[in-house]
């Protein structure tokens, strides 16, 4: 659900939210590959939102605040199957795996110079929960397996730890003529 509403000429606001559920029941074949286990079930839920305020004090410049929270729960591929991605190097099902959370913030602004050059700038940072990477494991208590005839260094995909991500993005752009403009951004 997303809600929008104003607050008079000058401020507007919004916010949002959503119920994920999923659910993941899996055999595996291990006449392929002996894998010692024969199934999984992985199941979690989450509630995200998001909120946002903007600010026009004139018609010139606005300023925004931005706050959302987000959710990736593992597929099928990160908890039941095994691939190699390079030689000597294999990837094995992880069916311990947990969702991952995001927990972002971002202000800015945009403000128009005399119609002829356009400023913007944002700060932002994310916050991830449990961030699911690929890294080395232990299958069945060894790091190298045998693998299509190949030693093969063990690995899966991981809740290793958490994450951060922050930044900036500043731009300009000058309009030369109509449908002739000049754009520079720089990101951080």
């Amino acid at each position: 659900g997303n809600l929008k509403y104003s607050l008079g000429k000058k401020w507007t606001w919004s916010a949002g939210g959503r119920l994920s559920l999923y659910s993941i029941n899996a055999a595996f074949d291990t006449t392929t590959f002996a894998y010692p286990v024969a199934g999984t079930s992985n199941t979690h839920q989450a509630i995200n939102g998001t909120l946002g305020i903007v600010f026009n004090p004139n018609t010139s410049f606005q300023t925004y605040f931005n706050a959302s929270s987000g959710f990736r729960a593992p597929n099928i591929d990160d908890i039941g199957k095994v691939f190699d991605s390079e030689p000597g190097l294999v990837v094995v099902p992880n069916t311990r795996l947990k969702p991952e959370y995001a927990y972002n913030g971002e202000i800015g602004f945009v403000w128009a110079v005399k119609g002829k050059v356009k400023l913007d700038g944002a700060v932002y940072y994310t916050y991830l929960q449990n961030a699911i990477v690929r890294a080395n494991y232990l299958f069945g208590g060894q790091d190298s397996i045998l693998y299509e005839g190949t030693m093969s260094v063990v690995q899966a995909m991981q809740n290793v730890a958490d994450a951060y991500v922050y930044g900036f993005q500043t731009g300009i752009e000058w309009t030369i003529s109509k449908g002739l403009s000049l754009r520079s951004t720089l990101n951080y």
